[in-house]
């Protein structure tokens, strides 16, 4: 459910910033772009305060994802897949690289934070790779999410079918599901 609620997020960037970004109007352009950095700022701070009191909390990522989208809502939809997929294969390098250097007898203890240490190392390597949802990998479902958003109104076209063959996969998921538990 978590990585719905970041595509969601996703395409809620879009739909926020959408009349600036096709208007074309660098002024409007401008000001979405703060508006998101914005509210991603106070997400983050918000977040990260709350997370002190309460561990666990994923605002502080929200922010985090709400400020990365004020940088890129205006890219084509290719860097937004870049940008997600090479989200995704940083965050494999880097456990690559941690999963080295602890089979190796590196110490890897400077890397991972606790509740009890806060700090701004500890705030980026948490936003960035470590903790429930970091920018490396998560930044992935936050691009699908605006990449979604800037294809609803193409998607919008094919309404039906999408809802006819998600209903197809849905029964075969429920027969499949079926016909697995009778063997």
């Amino acid at each position: 459910f978590a990585a719905t609620f970041v595509t969601v997020a996703g395409v809620g960037a879009v739909l926020l910033t959408n009349r600036s970004r096709l208007s074309g109007d660098a002024e409007a352009r401008s000001a979405d772009r703060w508006r998101l950095i914005r509210r991603g700022l106070l997400l983050l701070a918000f977040g990260y305060t709350l997370d002190w009191i309460w561990n666990g909390t994923i605002l502080f990522f929200y922010g985090a994802f709400f400020m990365a989208a004020g940088l890129v809502y205006t890219l084509r939809i290719r860097w937004l897949a870049l940008i997600g997929f090479t989200s995704v294969l940083a965050a494999y390098a880097i456990r690559v690289w941690l999963l080295h250097l602890d089979w190796t007898a590196g110490d890897s203890s400077w890397w991972y934070t606790t509740a009890a240490e806060r700090s701004y190392k500890g705030l980026l390597l948490d936003v960035f790779v470590n903790d429930t949802h970091p920018l490396f990998p998560w930044l992935a479902f936050f691009c699908t999410g605006m990449i979604i958003g800037r294809l609803v109104p193409v998607l919008d076209r094919y309404r039906w079918h999408l809802v006819g063959t998600g209903l197809v996969a849905l029964a075969a998921g429920y027969a499949l599901s079926a016909a697995l538990r009778l063997t």
